[in-house]
């Protein structure tokens, strides 16, 4: 409604403004002419005039290549369903990225894949943090850290021995984490694949947060893609809500038992294949975490 209102109002604008026009026109030609009395001899002005008017005419004919283009770029945006992209990280920016995930996702289910998941959701100064521990339910996919192809990763690391070390930490931080929500009653799953990871995802309600991976570089400081979720033109929302369900219902991934420190791998559907210890000392069992006083809003 509000939409059809603004653009009837600029269409009497645009018709209001022509008319105006329209009629100054006589009066107009007769000072031109007057005024063409007085300068038509002057030819340092006359040259200066002319100066100007051809680098307005450049100017303005830049900017109406430019808004074409940037329309058109909108357009396919819109078509894809970006509704917001993020490329710096200062303060200002972090802020209103964190107010905006926190106001789609806090109190919805939350799916996330990511690396170690620690800057994701289990560093108390992450984006997600509040949302996960208020969320409806969690289904979280991280990188196995004890896969070949991880630890191929690792091992090419200038500093393969600091590198673990930082994985192991921050595997143990998001693991502890989600065994302390899982005490506290909160629905939440996680299961470990062991290919490289491609992207950072994080589905909030009707939007798809969206970082890509790249070698050599932090994945906080790579531009940081929105995309929202619309029921007629669908969008890439879509796309990457059915990745995250493929990935998630593929057999190939087990599930972790917080309960037991062990991965399960089921069948299509809910039978238990086959169990794989997932080093006890990793981190400490979900009665451990009973026990020692964890709680959801740790």
């Amino acid at each position: 409604m509000l939409h059809h209102l603004a653009s009837m109002g600029s269409h009497l604008v645009v018709i209001i403004v022509s008319a105006g026009i329209a009629f100054s026109l006589p009066w107009a030609a007769r000072h031109f002419l007057a005024f063409w009395s007085h300068v038509e001899h002057e030819i340092v002005l006359l040259m200066s005039v002319e100066l100007a008017v051809a680098t307005f005419m450049i100017l303005f004919v830049n900017f109406l290549r430019r808004s074409i283009k940037d329309r058109r770029l909108a357009k396919i945006a819109a078509e894809a369903g970006l509704v917001s992209c993020f490329h710096t990280q200062g303060n200002g920016i972090r802020h209103q990225i964190a107010a905006n995930k926190t106001q789609q996702g806090l109190g919805r289910p939350l799916r996330v894949i990511g690396f170690t998941g620690f800057s994701t959701f289990a560093d108390p100064k992450s984006d997600l943090y509040p949302i996960i521990q208020n969320c409806l339910e969690g289904k979280i996919l991280l990188a196995n850290p004890f896969s070949d192809v991880v630890r191929r990763r690792i091992e090419q690391q200038p500093d393969p021995a600091t590198a673990w070390s930082r994985v192991h930490h921050e595997d143990v931080a998001s693991i502890r984490l989600l065994k302390s929500l899982k005490v506290a009653g909160k629905p939440v799953k996680l299961k470990l694949y062991s290919d490289l990871p491609l992207v950072r995802l994080a589905i909030l309600g009707e939007h798809v947060w969206l970082q890509c991976y790249h070698t050599g570089l932090e994945v906080g400081t790579r531009p940081e893609y929105v995309f929202q979720h619309d029921r007629q033109e669908h969008g890439l929302y879509a796309l990457w809500y059915q990745y995250f369900l493929k990935r998630w219902t593929s057999p190939l991934l087990p599930e972790y038992d917080f309960d037991r420190d062990e991965l399960v791998y089921r069948e299509d559907g809910d039978g238990e294949v086959r169990r794989e210890a997932f080093d006890v000392a990793f981190a400490p069992t979900a009665s451990q975490i009973e026990l020692s006083g964890v709680s959801s809003t740790s």
